[in-house]
């Protein structure tokens, strides 16, 4: 039993670190001074944790649409593509869901699928 918590908590960490490096890299798309200068402001607001963790995504997708307003939603696609990438798995079908209830979705679907083991076993992590 203590094998299955301990998969579920390296799961876990392993998509964070995905999901922190897809918001990196979706905020560099629009210039590599973004990242520096937006996360500090995201993790004030409670968005971001200590060790680059997305803890809140509703609270890190209000924040950015407060920042960069309409164009928010572009950034999130760019974030949502950059992470199926990373995750080899094929985009949500349903558009109607927003970027919290995707990223939602996501961490529950890996969580709750063995055959997702795979994915982290040869996905290449940059700390």
């Amino acid at each position: 039993m203590k094998k299955k918590t301990s998969d579920t908590t390296n799961k876990t960490s392993q998509f964070n670190t995905m999901l922190f490096e897809a918001v990196r890299d979706g905020l560099s798309s629009i210039g590599t001074s973004i990242p520096p200068a937006v996360l500090p402001y995201f993790e004030r607001k409670g968005a971001i944790g200590p060790g680059t963790v997305i803890n809140d995504p509703e609270a890190f997708h209000e924040n950015l649409k407060e920042i960069f307003g309409f164009g928010s939603k572009l950034i999130e696609n760019k974030i949502l593509e950059l992470l199926y990438t990373k995750l080899e798995i094929s985009p949500e079908s349903e558009n109607n869901h927003s970027f919290p209830e995707k990223i939602e979705n996501l961490q529950r679907m890996l969580a709750s699928t063995r055959t997702r083991t795979a994915v982290f076993e040869h996905v290449n992590i940059k700390y």
